[in-house]
């Protein structure tokens, strides 16, 4: 079982509190973000770390407030392409240096803060 944030129109799952886990799903064990989904996190919303968060083409996790556990989320984006944007501040949170150390990347690469309205962080 897993949470998945996809349909047609677009759906938008916003997540402010709570720990996602304990599931086994083979991709994306803890929320699956399809080509329609919108995920927004913000204040005590967290996915353990072994209950990633699987992000197809395109698709990025919005941080709308601030953070405030250690460790967020664990990315697994489909590609693994240097740039590649996986998570974006919004109108109300602009992403900063400390907001990059709260999440991590599954599999090989790096994250670090890119330039953008909002900020964003990308792939390295």
């Amino acid at each position: 079982m897993k949470l998945y944030v996809n349909s047609t129109p677009p759906s938008t799952f916003t997540m402010t509190g709570g720990t996602i886990s304990g599931n086994t799903a083979s991709t994306g064990k803890g929320v699956y973000v399809g080509s329609s989904g919108v995920f927004n996190m913000a204040d005590a919303a967290s996915v353990a770390a072994d209950n990633e968060v699987y992000l197809t083409s395109g698709r990025y996790i919005t941080v709308t407030g601030a953070l405030t556990e250690p460790d967020v989320a664990t990315i697994a984006p489909s590609g693994y392409t240097s740039g590649t944007m996986v998570v974006q501040g919004s109108s109300g949170h602009t992403l900063d240096t400390g907001d990059v150390g709260r999440f991590s990347l599954a599999g090989t690469g790096t994250l670090e803060l890119g330039v953008g309205t909002y900020g964003t962080i990308q792939i390295q």
